[in-house]
């Protein structure tokens, strides 16, 4: 069993939040796994490493505001919006990779409910 003195030698570089994530992710996979495996370790790392970025650029960008001016004294969006979103993307596969959310936790499962378009449009034109 995970200790929580742990989590910060695991994630040294990251703030007490993504720490106390980490360690209810690490928890959970623990409970529903017996075990956290080796080769999740990166993913997990990966996952930790994003959050803390994360938590940085929406700290920059409230700092900042929204809109900066350039160098021509014109307003265009934070440029660290594209970051951001990339982090997100990052973010939700680490989640969807380790079965954290209820979709992938489903999924890994081997329940998960075909997504079958075609008969779903014929059971709405019948």
């Amino acid at each position: 069993m995970i200790q929580k003195k742990e989590i910060k030698k695991l994630y040294p570089d990251t703030r007490k939040e993504v720490r106390d994530y980490m360690y209810n992710v690490l928890l959970y996979l623990e409970n529903e796994h017996g075990e956290v495996k080796p080769e999740w370790k990166a993913v997990l790392s990966m996952l930790a490493e994003n959050l803390e970025t994360y938590q940085k650029c929406k700290e920059r960008i409230k700092a900042d505001g929204v809109m900066i001016k350039d160098r021509y004294g014109n307003f265009n969006k934070h440029p660290l919006f594209p970051i951001v979103n990339s982090l997100q993307v990052q973010i939700l596969k680490c989640v969807g990779e380790l079965g954290l959310s209820p979709k992938a936790a489903q999924k890994m499962k081997g329940n998960e409910s075909e997504d079958n378009t075609e008969d779903f449009l014929d059971s709405l034109l019948a």
